[in-house]
């Protein structure tokens, strides 16, 4: 098709809110459930899934922001676990004399 070409194109839908995601390696395009899209951005991916060979694929924003939210609250915890661990190790006898070792070594170089 002589209008459009598939970089210019992608560079263009990749400004549009209602397209999440475009990926060129496996020929992907992500659009959010329940957005309103032109008619110019609808010819676009027209052309790159008949043309180019790209799926769509239709994402549901707001579960997917869940299960970013989910992840996310899983990584707090377990880097608060590790640093409630890290603490405890520091109150031991080891992790205190290893405190002032360091402490005296600062001293020392001032």
């Amino acid at each position: 098709m002589g209008k459009y070409d598939e970089v210019s194109v992608v560079r263009q839908l990749n400004n549009v809110g209602a397209v999440i995601g475009i990926n060129s390696a496996s020929k992907v395009i992500k659009v959010a459930k329940n957005s309103s899209i032109g008619n110019g951005t609808s010819g676009k991916i027209d052309f790159l899934s008949h043309y180019c060979g790209y799926h769509v694929e239709i994402v549901d924003v707001i579960q997917q922001q869940k299960e970013r939210d989910e992840e996310i609250a899983a990584k707090k915890a377990a880097k608060k676990a590790a640093r409630k661990a890290k603490f405890a190790e520091d109150n031991t006898f080891k992790g205190i004399t290893r405190a002032v070792d360091k402490r005296m070594r600062t001293i020392k170089r001032k």
